[in-house]
């Protein structure tokens, strides 16, 4: 039911007569609405009168009708209240102006909430009506931008509903709208230049809000077609943003003169949408914390196609691919859940080309690195990879490397030439993994290169054959490694294995420590790595100058942070002097040494503290003798200067002595000495005994600065031959 005021037909012209409409009929595209017979003194109108302007021609006495509808629906839209008013002038021309407010129509125009539209000369006929050259204005919901007055044209009929905008101004853009709307179907096309990106994303509810972000600058262009039907729909865009700058608050995520390209198409008939797209992000510096990419220098390219099925919420991309030029690219395939809670990943078939890991480092995975203990890595080499993900999680992955070179700055480790394939399975067998590198090394110790064979399965490996790595003149014997917690958890391991004898001299050379001669091996129990520290299980056992060297509670803290922490115990039984001393040019000693290092703290690979105490054996029944040059050197070493250049004892090359030994507490920087027994004037080093002639040698200083005492240590170890006089 409608409600129509307008004049009388008949004189006195001022008056007006109130008529109840019923249409009986229905009108195209329209519910509610239907053809009207009308009764009383409005005989006169014809009875295939259409909704709005439905007047016979013949009618000349009417001078104007208001017509009040509402609510008014057609296919994807509706309205709450519709007022039309219709004026015919004296040359039979007619003026209609249309306002409808409460409406709702489909995106992207679900923002408008009212239309007002004005007709100065419109086109009647019984079958409808037509307008060219109107003037409309267009509000929007609170908050988004507003469209400035623009001209349009409509037709209106049996066959449905057309109408076009042009002129429409957003800002400093312009828009030009084209919609059709017949019984069944609708459509929509716009075109666009230089809108304003920030209230395109408002009109089209994008809620930058959420994400934080600000657009500060940028313009699009493009077209947008929209066709929709009870059961099929098309949609196609080409859109060019230009000069977009964006924030946010924090400034973690920015860009500044972005250019992206975008190109959709999508369709759908009786079932989910089938949808291409591609997109070229061409210019412009963008930054998602913590990544920074230069898109100016290196194009970014991605294409996609598949399908999305609203009623599950599933998007299928049947084929995609992304390359970012001179850096990586990757192709595939995947399946995703658009749930409330964020996209879930369901599936994923995923493979890179051959990609530069020099290029690839420094874009993508450097910067997630800049605050952490390998901030200094560098890569070098060649990668490419493969990757399955199905229910929920990585099921498969391969990844192959060739002249790949790994290197820290800060000269902690390293591994060079190295080719590999790794292979992988979150359950069952996977293939086998190969490792192969031409040389390696660790803080200052060389490894040298090897061969590994092993088995990768959920978060674990497992060495499937001995691994013999080169070190120092000797080798490491690895007859055991097994590791957990691989991407998946706090990683750990462990190995046990063998040394053969290796090089002293090179050991010591390479720790900047005094230089030893002869080799050293033993058996290297359980090593183990856990919350980033390596530790050993029992002690490990090393043979070198005749003598044994335990090791016990020996642990590496944060071996790859910066200032790594070695704790440990050292016993050292039956040393050999004489083989230690001719090692060091020190003087002749002839005995043997026991003693032991507690509370060793070692940081950044130098002593910080320990209880060091050294001593002949109760039991040792070796042969006792000291040179003079050594005598020397020990007192040097107590503070004590020369001791024999102004005596007779400087003519004796050797002298028997009944124990030696010194002992040393380091507590900040400074060592407490001390000898085998007090001493009237001080402390023994050296005491006396057995065959004359015998020579006491006493320490003076209880309290050495420790760079003092290794300088010390350091020029009695290269001095030249002491001369007699």
């Amino acid at each position: 039911m409608v409600t129509a005021t307008f004049p009388r037909v008949y004189s006195p012209p001022t008056e007006s007569h109130e008529v109840a409409i019923e249409f009986t009929e229905p009108v195209p595209a329209l519910r509610g609405f239907r053809f009207a017979s009308v009764t009383r003194k409005c005989a006169r109108l014809a009875p295939g009168v259409v909704f709005l302007l439905g007047v016979s021609t013949g009618v000349r006495a009417l001078e104007g009708i208001v017509l009040e509808a509402g609510p008014v629906a057609g296919h994807a839209w509706s309205l709450q209240h519709l007022v039309t008013r219709l004026e015919v002038r004296e040359a039979g021309s007619v003026s209609v102006s249309v306002e409808a407010t409460g409406v709702r129509l489909p995106k992207p125009l679900d923002g408008v909430r009212s239309v007002r539209a004005i007709c100065g000369e419109a086109r009647l006929t019984s079958a409808g009506f037509g307008c060219r050259g109107g003037a409309i204005e267009i509000d929007n919901a609170a908050g988004l931008p507003s469209l400035k007055p623009a001209g349009f044209d409509v037709e209106y009929g049996q066959d449905g509903f057309r109408l076009r905008l042009d002129g429409l101004r957003l800002g400093n853009g312009v828009l030009r709208v084209d919609l059709e709307a017949a019984p069944s179907r609708w459509s929509l096309s716009a075109k666009g230049e230089a809108l304003p990106v920030a209230a395109i994303a408002a009109l089209a509810g994008i809620d930058l809000a959420d994400s934080k972000l600000q657009i500060q600058s940028g313009v699009a262009s493009g077209t947008v077609r929209w066709v929709s039907s009870a059961d099929a729909g098309q949609l196609g865009a080409d859109l060019r943003l230009r000069s977009v700058s964006f924030s946010d608050a924090a400034g973690l995520n920015a860009g500044e003169d972005v250019a992206l390209d975008v190109s959709i198409e999508a369709s759908r008939q009786d079932g989910p949408w089938k949808y291409r797209l591609a997109s070229s992000l061409g210019g412009g510096l963008v930054y998602f914390d913590p990544v920074f990419i230069d898109a100016g220098a290196a194009v970014i390219r991605a294409q996609a196609s598949g399908s999305w099925a609203a009623d599950t919420k599933r998007l299928d991309v049947d084929t995609f691919a992304v390359r970012h030029e001179g850096i990586a690219a990757l192709a595939g395939r995947a399946a995703l859940r658009l749930e409330e809670a964020g996209p879930r990943l369901e599936a994923l078939a995923l493979e890179t080309e051959t990609v530069a890991l020099d290029s690839l480092h420094a874009t993508y995975v450097k910067p997630w690195l800049a605050d952490s203990a390998f901030a200094g890595l560098e890569l070098k080499g060649d990668m490419n990879a493969v990757l399955s993900w199905r229910h929920g999680g990585p099921a498969e992955a391969s990844v192959r490397f060739s002249n790949l070179d790994l290197d820290d700055r800060q000269a902690r480790f390293g591994v060079l030439g190295v080719d590999a394939e790794i292979h992988w399975r979150d359950a069952g067998v996977a293939e086998p993994t190969r490792l192969s590198w031409k040389g390696a090394h660790f803080y200052r110790i060389d490894l040298g290169g090897g061969d590994m064979r092993g088995q990768l399965s959920g978060s674990g490996f497992r060495l499937t054959a001995p691994v013999s790595l080169p070190l120092l003149g000797g080798a490491l014997r690895i007859g055991e490694l097994e590791a957990e917690g691989l991407g998946a958890g706090p990683a750990a391991w462990k190995f046990s294995g063998e040394l053969t004898p290796i090089s002293l001299e090179e050991l010591t050379n390479r720790l900047a420590w005094p230089p030893f001669s002869g080799s050293v091996s033993g058996v290297v129990p359980a090593v183990r790595y856990a919350n980033d520290e390596i530790s050993i299980e029992g002690s490990l056992t090393m043979r070198a100058f005749d003598g044994l060297f335990e090791i016990g509670d020996l642990k590496l803290e944060q071996p790859f942070g910066v200032i790594p922490r070695v704790t440990a115990d050292v016993v050292v039984t039956n040393l050999s002097l004489d083989a230690l001393t001719r090692t060091f040019s020190f003087g002749s000693i002839q005995g043997r040494l026991s003693g032991r290092v507690r509370n060793l703290v070692l940081e950044n690979w130098r002593p910080a503290a320990f209880e060091a105490e050294f001593a002949t054996p109760e039991d040792d029944t070796s042969r006792h003798r000291i040179s003079q040059r050594a005598v020397e050197n020990l007192a040097r070493l107590g503070g004590a200067g020369r001791v024999l250049s102004s005596t007779m004892l400087r003519f004796l090359q050797s002298f028997s002595y009944e124990r030696l030994g010194m002992s040393c507490r380091l507590r900040n920087g400074v060592c407490k000495m001390g000898g085998v027994e007090p001493g009237e004037r001080g402390y023994y080093i050296v005491k006396g005994g057995g065959l004359p002639p015998r020579i006491d040698v006493f320490g003076f200083n209880t309290r050495v600065d420790w760079n003092t005492l290794l300088e010390r240590l350091k020029a009695v170890t290269r001095a030249d031959q002491a001369v007699v006089r």
